[in-house]
């Protein structure tokens, strides 16, 4: 039983917590430490003083690849908590609004170590499948299997363009597409642009056949893109089939003309000066509880864009509250993005996160389950189907509708 002298970090864990799916570490696996000299991977004594840390958790798991690392949960007298990896300070990731912290209840850093671990158990392909060797890619080949890759990520994690353009970069792997992004700087005289939908083949004629959907004011605020989250075919998408590093063919969807954009706005890239003000200081308390990366509105600017070279269009959305999607297919062949409000993401993700915990082993292939588990699983289900149905649901059948039309 824990006391004071050698509490459990199991207090911290609700009862009814559900861990990740393949997750291995327990709260039992987390080693009281009362001195943070008595850690295995001593942290800067000067930052502990720093951040008046009390309480040290220690445990030795695995990140996504598969490598060990010793993480450490380190809690103050408010009894708010940090993380570190091998003694370095480190972020977790909110898994519904993708945001990252570096201040968190000692909850958070325990469900996001679980998830590191849990992402290296989860199914994959066959190890010949993987990876870039000329053996893995003449596998691929010879099966006719291609990878792919989906990341997600929300845009305020980003204090400029240059971080949000290092991680367009790499998360655009393997694909040769040449994304590149901007702060849009409006025009005082800047006419209002029309969003369009937009798509090309080789060959045609008409390459811009725009439609007209919504206008875009750069001067106002950017009621419509939380608006219009709402449907969702209308939020900022643009869909690119390459060829090599060419464009081969692409389609936007609610995007913007490059040149209608440049003709009303000034376009400053990742690359160009150094206006977008100092980095997030790299002092961990610096930050409030729940503060992100990013919070500068004259270093980010209103609203941001990313152009796809070759497509002549421009993804165009504000600075903050956006979460962008980037999906990678065909080896890097094709590449998609989407752009949506984070308030109408959050709960998507949310509710994805949750049925991947309570069903991740019937979700698993390479799993099996027994006679009881698919006993209970049945059960659960038809229990939340009932419990989902409405009050009164009338079937008719062909001799109910017969008396019913007498």
């Amino acid at each position: 039983m824990a006391s004071p002298q050698n509490p459990s970090f199991a207090d911290y864990v609700p009862a009814n917590y559900l861990p990740p799916y393949g997750a291995k570490l327990t709260p039992a696996d987390f080693r009281y430490v009362s001195n943070p000299s008595g850690l295995s991977q001593p942290l800067n004594s000067d930052l502990v003083k720093e951040l008046q840390l009390r309480q040290f958790w220690e445990a030795v798991g695995e990140t996504a690849d598969g490598k060990p690392i010793t993480y450490t949960i380190a809690t103050t007298d408010s009894k708010t908590a940090y993380g570190f990896a091998n003694s370095q300070p480190i972020q977790f990731e909110d898994p519904a609004t993708l945001l990252l912290h570096r201040i968190g209840k000692p909850l958070d850093w325990y469900d996001w170590i679980l998830r590191q671990g849990a992402k290296k158990d989860l199914p994959n392909l066959q190890p010949e499948w993987l990876g870039n060797s000329v053996e893995a890619q003449m596998h691929r080949i010879e099966f006719k299997i291609t990878i792919d890759s989906h990341t997600e990520t929300n845009t305020n994690n980003f204090s400029s363009i240059s971080e949000f353009q290092e991680w367009l970069d790499k998360a655009k792997q393997p694909s040769s597409a040449d994304l590149r992004v901007y702060k849009v700087i409006p025009n005082p005289n800047a006419a209002t642009l029309a969003l369009v939908h937009n798509h090309w083949e080789p060959g045609e004629t008409n390459d811009l056949v725009l439609e007209k959907l919504e206008r875009l004011n750069l001067q106002s605020r950017p009621r419509w893109f939380r608006m219009r989250m709402e449907l969702p075919d209308e939020q900022p998408a643009l869909f690119v089939r390459l060829e090599g590093s060419k464009v081969a063919n692409f389609c936007g969807w609610v995007v913007v003309p490059l040149n209608k954009l440049q003709q009303n706005a000034k376009l400053v890239g990742a690359t160009e000066g150094s206006d977008w003000g100092a980095k997030v200081s790299d002092s961990i308390a610096q930050s409030s509880a729940h503060a992100t990366a990013g919070s500068s509105r004259e270093a980010r600017g209103k609203w941001w864009a990313v152009e796809v070279v070759g497509t002549g269009l421009a993804l165009v959305f504000p600075s903050k509250g956006v979460n962008l999607r980037l999906a990678v297919d065909i080896d890097g062949g094709s590449l998609s993005m989407i752009a949506t409000a984070t308030d109408a993401r959050t709960p998507v993700l949310l509710t994805s996160e949750i049925i991947n915990r309570e069903w991740g082993k019937w979700l698993d292939p390479w799993s099996g389950l027994s006679a009881s588990e698919l006993a209970d699983g049945i059960a659960k289900a038809e229990h939340l189907l009932e419990a989902t149905k409405p009050a009164k649901i009338s079937i008719l059948r062909d001799d109910d509708a017969s008396s019913t039309a007498r």
